[in-house]
């Protein structure tokens, strides 16, 4: 039995309701020339553009919108090179390509950009003056697991070294310390930080402790991160121990 033309019933993979990036899957479309089954998608951007795909190219997050993103990004707004222009590129990419390294972190967990944030870059930039951004800062979200959303305020300015703070251990550390970890083939501890987005290689170590010593004078040379230094150097000999 035929369902849309040149499609066959058995073993139908039916993605109607399913959403991909942008992209909402309405209905079934016909079929390319190749039998490869084609989908009839709504955007979620502020045109509701459409367009037809395949199954193929939305599983593989080849299209993930009608096009919008990508006359977005050819726009230059002015401000093309600008660091602004270039946080509000990145949080699209981070939810919706799944091919940018930070995309397991985030569109792979769940988190998506509101259509408040992906409307348009003017919007935003509005936005980020009106809430204090300068270039000392880096954009964060109040709820970590939670949506890029102006309109429900989960979105704030902080300036670097905070974010820097903030930033979850990975689970499978070892030293309990960001920016710390063990080079398993030589058994040494190696240490090194990131400032405004560049890493600064501080030291490979035989002790534990030197490492984190390491980072928490760059630390507080680099973010001037001083009391919580402090609080932190108390639990160092304990982490050595426990690690």
């Amino acid at each position: 039995m035929m369902g849309v033309k040149g499609q066959k019933a058995h073993n139908f993979n039916d993605l109607t309701g399913q959403t991909f990036g942008l992209l909402y899957v309405e209905s079934r479309a016909d079929n390319n020339k190749n039998g490869q089954a084609r989908w009839n998608c709504v955007c979620s951007c502020v045109d509701k553009g459409r367009t037809v795909t395949t199954t193929d190219k939305l599983k593989s997050g080849h299209t993930t919108s009608c096009g919008c993103w990508q006359r977005s990004h050819n726009k230059t707004h002015g401000m093309h090179k600008d660091r602004l222009y270039k946080i509000w590129q990145d949080i699209k990419n981070r939810c919706y390509n799944p091919k940018h390294e930070s995309y397991k972190n985030y569109g792979g967990r769940g988190i998506q950009a509101c259509k408040c944030v992906t409307v348009g870059f003017e919007p935003f930039r509005d936005w980020a003056v009106a809430t204090g951004y300068t270039d000392e800062m880096t954009i964060e979200r109040k709820d970590v697991n939670g949506d890029y959303c102006i309109c429900n305020n989960n979105l704030k300015w902080i300036p670097f070294y905070k974010q820097a703070w903030n930033r979850r251990v990975k689970k499978d550390s070892k030293s309990g310390v960001s920016g710390v970890s063990l080079y398993r083939t030589t058994g040494k501890w190696q240490s090194r930080i990131s400032v405004r987005g560049k890493a600064i290689w501080l030291g490979v170590y035989d002790d534990i402790k030197d490492a984190i010593n390491a980072r928490r004078e760059a630390e507080k040379k680099y973010w001037n991160k001083t009391a919580e230094t402090q609080r932190d150097q108390i639990h160092i000999d304990d982490m050595a121990v426990n690690t």
